[in-house]
């Protein structure tokens, strides 16, 4: 079709439901999927009809038999000195590509004020840059923008994410929390807390309670809000209700709503430490937690001259334990998981491997104990053992340094890094294999382990 021309007769008029259908179109014309990805009809629905304050202010423009422009006000309430505050949105927008510059939006905006010119007290938007000029063209007023705290949780990959444009190139990460609208059907208990939720101390504020929130956030359909509770004392002492999406090329976890009983700043801490944990792929740091705390309480006793050894029951339950983390950060995260897990474990994998075929090289029992391990042989040439643990010491955090940044990259540059590292492993392995074979073994029992 071609470009309308000024002579087009454009007429204004109120939305009805069996504009639905022409609405929904002009609006993927013009604003593509939205903040759902897509615009199906139960999403328009939840937004504009289901509203507990009511239906939104919906007005369209015709032209040419056809709708060619949409001004939504989704309705309102602020609560401000004690009293409140009847207001509206000003929401969807859209105006057809083939009349846009010919006052389309200019006329729906000025009949929709006039149209609720009495209804309310107040009529608010967040516009982007690129709307904000058209506003204030018409008389609208800036009052300022809404504070935001960020937390950064893979610095690498937000830094490389700033430079990089388009979309996110993984999948939506999994949220190991429940839905929102589960959380919220503790009602009851919900309800007290918002009553244990400070007032904004006089500032314009939203005023929540349980159905706004169940409409808001439970029965949103498309955006996946989750939330996440802390008790105290045997009651709900605090609630986060949050989404993972995308910004840009990297994936968000925004938390729209933080309500916590009196303020308590060391609720609202664990509050957001729950959403960082479980927001971005998943995934419970506990046992990880507790078998460092275990593997580092050991190392008192573990340093040079040793007291106490694992010997090959602890040796083989802490393997175990790895490997089950190990299984656990390849279901949470992928190819990205397990390569991962494999940099963080290189040093003990070399260890594994270098052993197990020396042996069978040397027609040798799996179980049968030596001084041909790759921490001995190191401790030959470092002169004393206090080198060679320092060194595989090293050795160890650079594994783990490496399995940390393969998190932060691409899927290639992670598979770049386990190549340089079995590049590596396979020549310090050589190195070792000589000196190993060209070492004189003297058996004694009591340095066998």
């Amino acid at each position: 079709m071609e470009r309308a021309t000024m002579t087009s007769t454009v007429t204004i008029r109120p939305f009805s439901v069996g504009d639905e259908a022409n609405v929904l179109e002009l609006l993927g014309l013009t604003r593509g999927g939205g903040p759902a990805g897509r615009r199906p009809p139960e999403f328009f629905r939840w937004k504009h009809y289901d509203n507990p304050l009511g239906r939104s202010f919906m007005l369209l423009a015709e032209a040419d038999g056809r709708v060619i422009g949409l001004r939504a006000f989704m309705r309102w309430r602020f609560g401000a000195a004690g009293r409140q505050v009847m207001a509206v949105r000003a929401v969807d927008t859209a105006t057809h590509p083939d009349y846009q510059g010919m006052g389309v939006f200019s006329r729906l905006t000025r009949a929709a004020l006039e149209g609720l010119d009495g209804q309310v007290d107040l009529v608010f938007n967040t516009p982007n840059d690129a709307r904000r000029p058209g506003y204030l063209k018409l008389g609208w007023r800036e009052v300022g923008r809404a504070p935001v705290s960020l937390r950064v949780r893979r610095p690498v990959r937000f830094a490389l994410g700033l430079r990089r444009p388009g979309a996110p190139r993984s999948a939506l990460p999994a949220v190991a929390a429940e839905p929102a609208g589960r959380v919220l059907d503790r009602g009851e208990e919900v309800a007290h807390l918002l009553v244990r939720v400070p007032d904004a101390a006089g500032h314009l504020h939203t005023p929540r309670d349980v159905d706004y929130l169940r409409w808001r956030y439970g029965a949103a359909p498309l955006l996946g809000y989750a939330g996440v509770v802390e008790e105290e004392a045997g009651r709900l002492g605090g609630l986060a209700l949050f989404r993972v999406r995308p910004r840009g090329s990297l994936w968000e976890s925004t938390v729209a709503e933080l309500l916590v009983a009196d303020g308590h700043r060391r609720v609202t801490r664990r509050l957001l430490g729950k959403v960082a944990v479980v927001a971005a792929k998943g995934g419970d740091p506990t046992a990880a937690v507790v078998v460092a705390g275990a593997v580092v309480g050991f190392l008192a006793w573990n340093l040079p001259p040793a007291w106490v050894f694992l010997g090959n029951g602890g040796a083989y339950g802490l393997g175990a334990l790895l490997t089950v983390l190990a299984a656990q950060a390849t279901l949470e995260h992928g190819w990205h998981g397990l390569l991962a897990a494999g940099l963080c474990l290189g040093v003990f994998a070399f260890e594994l491997t270098f052993t197990v075929v020396r042996r069978l090289l040397a027609s040798q029992g799996l179980a049968t104990g030596d001084r041909r391990h790759s921490y001995d042989l190191l401790a030959r040439p470092a002169g004393n053992r206090d080198r060679s643990t320092l060194a595989l010491w090293t050795l160890g955090a650079v594994s783990a340094g490496a399995g940390y940044a393969s998190d932060q990259v691409s899927l290639a540059a992670t598979f770049t890094m386990l190549a340089v590292a079995f590049v590596i492993g396979t020549a310090a392995g050589g190195r070792l294999w000589r000196d190993a074979t060209a070492v004189t073994e003297v058996a004694r029992p009591e340095e066998r382990r």
